[in-house]
């Protein structure tokens, strides 16, 4: 009965839902852009909702799968969008966690991790692993420097406004 009923979508594609009136972000806005994020519902509704039952295990849980809750209740005024007990984004493993202990939306973790450098990483533990976690100001020259603990393994993601937060696994436990 769960369905996903949105997930990728070009720019233009996201205009036209936003012009039929089936989406309130326009193109260029969404996060369904990012390839991360997907919406579901219960169907047929007769099953029950994401907010009750057996499907609010999957709100319970998405954290341990590195999914949070992108539009939670209460954070309307921070993301700017409605709440959605629907909507979905993938931010991996260790800021899933955090934002779920902490209660950040999404907005409120970049802020959080922006606090965070090389030289004043941020250190978690989940499942075993430890991580590091810090932001790097992207450069006005067009060229970003990105340090890296040696031999981490690592990812580094945009943060679609002026830099980009590292990840590096330190210790696998």
């Amino acid at each position: 009965a769960l369905t996903i009923t949105a997930a990728y979508r070009t720019k233009a594609e996201q205009q036209s839902a936003y012009d039929q009136g089936k989406d309130t972000a326009v193109g260029g806005g969404s996060d369904l852009h990012t390839g991360l994020s997907f919406r579901c519902t219960i169907y047929p509704a007769t099953e029950g909702s994401l907010t009750e039952g057996k499907f609010l295990w999957l709100a319970e849980n998405c954290k341990n799968y590195g999914f949070v809750l992108r539009y939670p209740a209460g954070k309307e005024s921070i993301t700017g969008f409605a709440a959605s007990s629907s909507s979905f984004r993938y931010v991996g493993k260790p800021h899933a966690h955090l934002m779920t202990l902490n209660d950040y939306c999404l907005e409120e973790y970049v802020d959080f991790v922006k606090r965070f450098s090389f030289d004043n990483q941020y250190r978690v533990d989940v499942d075993g692993v430890t991580y590091a976690i810090y932001y790097c100001q992207a450069s006005a020259s067009g060229t970003t420097t990105v340090k890296i603990p040696e031999g981490a393994e690592y990812t580094i993601s945009g943060d679609n406004s002026a830099g980009f937060i590292v990840t590096a696994i330190i210790n696998q436990g």
